[in-house]
């Protein structure tokens, strides 16, 4: 749909479980930053601008995680972070991380643009719906 973000990402051992991989609870956490970047640095607005200019809260309604490899400590990882769906209340962002051109994680999560006031599901913008459209 948009532009596509792509950063990298190393794993440190703060995110290695037990079984001496990152556990599975992790990945949404280590994406979680990249998800901030991409809204800064391509929609230029963050989250907490959408709700301060708009007046809208992003809710995650749903995440969805697939597992089709694992992550170690030392691994030096490309992440893709971009925009799949854009609908008239909600968007979809949609991650992957790539360990050597192989993808090993992806995250696709609908974000569901609530009035702030209301807490109801809210139209998204037409200069927002632009702006997510990049």
């Amino acid at each position: 749909m948009g532009r596509y973000l792509r950063q990298n990402l190393e794993i440190d051992e703060k995110h290695i479980d037990e079984y001496g991989h990152v556990n599975y609870k992790s990945h949404p956490l280590l994406l979680e930053k990249f998800q901030d970047e991409y809204m800064k640095e391509v929609v230029g607005l963050s989250f907490s601008e959408i709700e301060n200019r708009f007046g809208l809260l992003s809710i995650v309604r749903k995440m969805n995680v697939d597992y089709s490899g694992q992550l170690h400590r030392g691994d030096l990882l490309e992440v893709t972070t971009g925009i799949s769906n854009i609908g008239s209340t909600s968007f979809t962002l949609s991650q992957e991380i790539l360990n050597k051109g192989m993808k090993v994680t992806s995250l696709d999560m609908v974000v569901v643009m609530c009035d702030k006031v209301t807490s109801n599901k809210s139209i998204i913008p037409e200069e927002l719906r632009e702006r997510l459209s990049r």
